[in-house]
């Protein structure tokens, strides 16, 4: 299991949404939000390599939201 990951917290989000895959986690700042799209993105591949399917969802996809939010996919 990465270390990088295994013993890290996701900074509190601004705000959550929750799916049956993966969840959403929007941040105020894009620096914030990158820490916790690589983050998501390490562990992402290394549960994708133990078998999990994610579906069409992509961890550590980033995004810009309208309303000024950063929103990133977590596993």
């Amino acid at each position: 299991m990465p270390a990088k990951w295994y013993h890290a917290t996701y900074p509190k989000p601004v705000r959550t949404e929750y799916g049956c895959k993966v969840s959403w986690y929007s941040y105020r700042t894009r620096d914030e939000a990158q820490f916790v799209a690589e983050l998501a993105h390490e562990q992402g591949q290394w549960l994708e390599d133990a078998g999990f399917d994610f579906g069409y969802m992509t961890p550590g996809e980033l995004k810009q939201e309208d309303n000024g939010l950063w929103t990133v996919v977590i596993p």
